[in-house]
């Protein structure tokens, strides 16, 4: 490209896609780093690790244990999705301002299996995850239904790039963002607290839409 010359949008997607990528990668690391540095404060017992066992290996059992969780989150986003699409057949619309969002979120909660996030669920059997625990604080209710009304078909592509900032909830929580009226996005948020992500470095995000209107 000669000098002076502006880039086209077509041509930053793919780099701006494989930026998004790495920086996924990135986070979930930097994360797992902040977990381990948590060592001098944790509990005996949760330092303790079996003779000849390294911190790398640690580490690998945690990413390996991650990995297992995100899988798990991903059903689980397409479990509320699944809910979220009935209600919305069911009402005519998804839920608003004037709907009962708290009481549906811990509907949708009752639904879910265990949080993967947690060391006693099947996904998270390794030793290692319970510093995770430790990092993480997860809560019981798994999933949050948000009304916000500003989001609309023409904003999906950004932010399945870009998510909001606002995007951050505990790990292993399922969030249902709806307009009130036909359109819901759900994503899940994985151990660094941010929407987790596909290969490609795109959020996991399933759009819903009301076949009502």
């Amino acid at each position: 490209m000669l000098h002076g010359e502006q880039w086209s949008a077509s041509q930053l997607a793919p780099i701006m896609e494989v930026m998004n990528s790495l920086k996924s990668q990135l986070k979930v690391f930097v994360s797992l780093v902040v977990v381990l540095a948590t060592f001098s404060c944790l509990p005996n017992s949760v330092l303790a690790k079996p003779v000849g066992q390294s911190y790398a290996s640690i580490y690998k059992e945690m990413l390996a244990a991650a990995i297992k969780a995100d899988e798990q989150l991903v059903t689980d986003i397409e479990t509320v999705a699944q809910t979220m699409q009935e209600f919305a057949e069911a009402q005519g619309h998804f839920p608003d301002m004037g709907d009962d969002v708290a009481g549906l979120s811990l509907e949708l909660s009752a639904v879910l299996p265990r949080n993967p996030y947690t060391s006693d669920t099947e996904a998270m059997k390794p030793r290692a995850t319970d510093l995770l625990d430790e990092y993480s604080q997860v809560v019981n209710t798994r999933a949050q239904v948000i009304y916000d009304p500003s989001i609309s078909e023409t904003v999906v592509d950004r932010l399945s790039l870009q998510p909001s900032e606002t995007w951050k909830a505990k790990p292993g929580t399922v969030v249902a963002v709806t307009n009130g009226y036909d359109l819901c996005l759900v994503w899940g948020a994985g151990i660094d607290e941010r929407p987790v992500r596909d290969a490609s470095g795109r959020v996991r995000l399933t759009v819903l839409k009301s076949s009502s209107n």
